[in-house]
């Protein structure tokens, strides 16, 4: 049994999208200036309200002065002030992708380039079971030596996947 997530034509845009991305909390809000742990100023584009030390993923375009983050699943586009400096600061590269189905009998995901990946361990179905309502998922650079993670964007849960298909070159 399949079931569909329901990605968007746009979402195909962003297949492979190379990002930068970084786990941190939230050290300070003043409407829409945030403050974070990891020494950060972040401009949001609307009133933001949250409570200090709130654990973000924050994504960032690729060397630009923008990015996003979710608070309490509500996405949150944001900008950098002017003395961000990314060559300075320690940054994940990874790709972003979303999910199109999930068969959780067979532990099974299937992206949206029709690649297919398992889930080994039984607690991690539970987790991708989450990303059919938020299909957008990061797919670390960097393996581990037991396979590949996706990071839930929402959740920054991360679920470890094996490949088993080859219609693309493993990322």
């Amino acid at each position: 049994m399949y079931i569909a997530s329901g990605c968007s034509s746009s979402q195909y845009d962003y297949i492979y999208k190379e990002i930068q991305y970084v786990q941190t909390t939230i050290a300070n809000v003043n409407d829409y200036t945030i403050t974070l742990s990891n020494g950060l100023v972040l401009r949001s584009r609307q009133l933001t309200i949250a409570v200090n030390s709130t654990p973000i993923l924050l994504v960032i375009d690729n060397n630009l002065r923008s990015g996003y983050f979710y608070n309490r699943n509500s996405k949150v586009n944001v900008t950098f002030g002017n003395l961000f400096e990314p060559d300075l600061m320690v940054f994940n590269e990874g790709y972003l992708h979303f999910v199109q189905d999930i068969d959780p009998q067979n532990k099974l995901i299937t992206l949206i380039d029709g690649s297919t990946w398992f889930v080994p361990r039984d607690e991690d179905i539970s987790k991708a079971k989450k990303l059919l309502t938020n299909p957008e998922i990061i797919i670390p650079i960097n393996k581990s030596m037991q396979g590949t993670y996706f990071i839930n964007t929402v959740s920054s849960e991360s679920i470890l996947v094996l490949r088993v298909d080859s219609t693309i070159q493993d990322s």
